[in-house]
């Protein structure tokens, strides 16, 4: 009876797969109807930063304030169908304000229409949904890059306007987004990176990240750095992804970059914005009182046993020439 019983469940569930395979093979095939025949190149603008350095909120006032497409929440839900939810997004979302708040890049508490990072948005591509940071050309399967590349020359050409991306783990990918995107421009933000190492030391904490664990972004060769105790390690996690983005950024020409800082997007949030509009050719909403919202502080705060661990560090690093030493 047993056996009986199997059986029959087993032939229903191979049934369901079936229905589930045609179904989405059906809206991958109207996905492609929505796609441009011959779309030109991609018209991309990336933004590239360690995590914790504010790339979340300068997202947030580029969308705001520029003549961006870009992929928002309600398009990371619809992932597997890039080419129609952009549409529909298009059709339906047609109006966005930021609250220039986020969770830990979260911006789901502004709504479908709010930019999202796009996890799953570019990861079906990148490693088959598997969340793998550096990678370089001998990682990725050219046959899946083609596809991204048509893709997003698609969604840019029927927008008419570039895509802004921010997607943190590009930093450690340059080498495969230049080659396949070798016209694009990228915003390099950059931040003090004692101010970024306490802002993740904080974020492990409040997302119950324990030792043993790197939080927001790995680098080649972070393995070998997850045994050390979490104060030692973020130094070598900030310096790690630092060099990987900067390395990747020397492949590409300096017309093609800028450089912004955290301090200066927060205290000069319309001056940033209106040199990145002439950076990228876009035009700025300068009527538009949005950035009241906007605060700086140097203060990130952990326990002071911990930050003195951390700056010192830092200072063997030899990466943290502005601070004082704990020891002097």
């Amino acid at each position: 009876m047993f056996k009986v019983l199997k059986d029959i469940i087993k032939k229903q569930f191979i049934l369901l797969l079936r229905v589930k395979n045609w179904f989405l093979g059906g809206l991958r095939k109207l996905d492609s109807y929505c796609a441009k025949p011959v779309p030109s190149e991609a018209n991309v603008v990336f933004i590239i930063g360690v995590p914790r350095s504010g790339t979340t909120l300068l997202y947030q006032v580029l969308v705001d304030s520029l003549d961006f497409t870009y992929i928002n929440n309600f398009i990371e839900k619809f992932y597997a169908l890039p080419n129609t939810s952009f549409w529909l997004s298009r059709k339906f979302i047609k109006y966005y304000s930021s609250s220039f708040e986020s969770a830990f890049g979260d911006t789901s508490r502004d709504g479908l229409g709010a930019p999202c990072q796009g996890i799953s948005f570019w990861y079906k591509w990148f490693s088959k949904n598997q969340i793998v940071h550096a990678q370089g050309l001998h990682d990725v399967d050219e046959k899946l890059m083609r596809e991204m590349t048509k893709t997003i020359a698609s969604i840019t050409d029927r927008a008419g306007k570039p895509l802004l991306v921010k997607q943190l783990s590009f930093g450690q990918k340059l080498e495969v987004i230049h080659h396949y995107f070798p016209n694009a421009k990228y915003i390099y933000l950059e931040r003090d990176l004692l101010e970024v190492a306490q802002s993740i030391y904080n974020a492990m904490d409040r997302n119950g990240v324990g030792e043993g664990a790197m939080w927001g972004g790995q680098f080649k060769g972070y393995e070998k750095y997850l045994k050390l105790k979490k104060t030692k390690m973020i130094p070598h996690q900030v310096i790690g992804l630092k060099k990987g983005i900067e390395e990747g950024l020397n492949r590409i020409p300096k017309n093609q970059i800028m450089k912004v800082h955290y301090e200066d997007l927060c205290i000069n949030t319309q001056d940033v914005a209106q040199r990145i509009a002439n950076f990228t050719g876009q035009s700025f909403c300068q009527n538009k009182s949005i950035y009241k919202n906007i605060k700086y502080s140097k203060k990130v705060g952990i326990p002071i046993e911990d930050y003195n661990e951390m700056i010192l560090e830092f200072h063997n690093l030899n990466e943290c020439k502005n601070v004082e030493n704990p020891n002097s």
